[in-house]
């Protein structure tokens, strides 16, 4: 017999900057979706912050370390439920002067991982993203606890 694993995608009204409201919304879903039987939740990116930001001093009031507060609510959950998460928003590196569009798996013991996005492409809308947020040139490995980061 084979084990299954559901894993379900996630679908928020997300409010630009409202980082406690759209946490509590993500919360909701995680419960929901848990209670249909998923193991693993994905929600899009930049899930915690929302998305369309114009100028660039809106990002150092929404970015989080990794690990942070957000990704500390969300374990709780996680533990509660005994589920996995993964979702997007703006990470602050160590020193608090870089800022990463990132994704993140929580699980019940916190940050199992993190991933900064990567930048590659030439459109308009990529250039605008390279004003706002630091990026990575090449794929790295994932960050793992424990291990350097980017």
């Amino acid at each position: 017999m084979t084990d299954i694993v559901r894993v379900a995608g996630a679908q928020i009204d997300i409010k630009l900057g409202d980082k406690a409201g759209n946490l509590r919304k993500m919360t909701n879903c995680c419960r929901k979706a848990a209670e249909k039987g998923a193991h693993i939740i994905i929600f899009p990116e930049l899930t915690l912050t929302g998305y369309n930001i114009d100028d660039p001093s809106e990002i150092p009031p929404l970015a989080e370390p990794v690990p942070g507060p957000a990704t500390n609510e969300i374990q709780k959950i996680c533990q509660d439920l005994d589920i996995l998460v993964l979702f997007g928003l703006i990470e602050r590196n160590g020193k608090g002067s870089e800022f990463f569009n990132s994704v993140v798996l929580i699980d019940s013991t916190g940050v199992a991982g993190a991933y900064p996005k990567i930048l590659k492409h030439r459109t308009v809308f990529k250039l605008w993203e390279k004003i706002l947020f630091n990026h990575r040139r090449e794929p790295t490995d994932v960050f793992w606890p424990g291990r350097d980061k980017y």
